[in-house]
């Protein structure tokens, strides 16, 4: 069975809002604030496959924090990533620089 799920990172500053449509964990189209595909065109492409493939839609909500800490483990850096955030000096932002759909499909069941 097919699944489709809208990734929400709009709490990602560096994603400027992003939303992005996932088809059995590939991405497939995004959106930000600066995109000339919008939000309504992602809702659209999702829905028109949620029908083709009589599927439901799931939507996931991917935190910076969530983020920041996947991209410390996947790196090897996670032991550092959490003496960081117990002493307050971790820069999730900085952690989530240049992350990838793959570091997103990471949050896909």
């Amino acid at each position: 069975m097919s699944t489709i799920h809208i990734v929400d990172q709009a709490d990602i500053p560096s994603s400027f809002m992003a939303k992005s449509v996932f088809v059995n964990k590939k991405h497939l189209i995004s959106s930000n604030e600066y995109s000339s595909i919008g939000e309504d065109d992602v809702n659209e492409v999702a829905s028109n496959l949620a029908a083709a493939l009589n599927c439901e839609i799931t939507t996931v909500v991917v935190k910076r924090r969530d983020l920041a800490a996947h991209i410390a483990m996947k790196s090897g850096s996670y032991e550092d990533f959490e003496v960081d955030e117990k002493n307050g000096d971790v820069d999730y932002d900085e952690w989530v620089k240049g992350y990838s759909n793959e570091d997103l499909s990471h949050f896909l069941k």
